[in-house]
């Protein structure tokens, strides 16, 4: 609810920019900085909430071990080619408890 709160008055003020940048095109450069942390609040807030949310399910998690080796050799198999035309190449080493 808080972030929600918070949206709220975030976007008045990408409105005001908004419309800054239409009325007074030469302050163009301080509208786009406005602009960009208009931005990056609303994505913190948005990583925040995310965190929240996290952590009031964390409560009724269950938690089971996960075998890596099928999930890293669709990882290798998605991405070998543009490795290759950059010219890395993924390794990946299995383990016994990643089989």
């Amino acid at each position: 609810m808080a972030a929600h709160d918070l949206r709220q008055p975030l976007q008045v003020i990408l409105s005001a920019f908004a419309w800054l940048e239409r009325h007074h095109p030469g302050e163009r450069r301080y509208v786009e900085v406005g602009q960009l942390a208009a931005r990056r609040l609303r994505e913190q807030l948005d990583h925040l909430a995310y965190a929240v949310r996290l952590h009031h399910r964390r409560r009724s998690a269950l938690l089971s071990p996960v075998k890596l080796a099928p999930l890293l050799d669709a990882l290798h198999q998605e991405n070998a080619d543009l490795a290759r035309e950059r010219g890395l190449t993924i390794r990946i080493c299995p383990t016994a408890q990643s089989l």
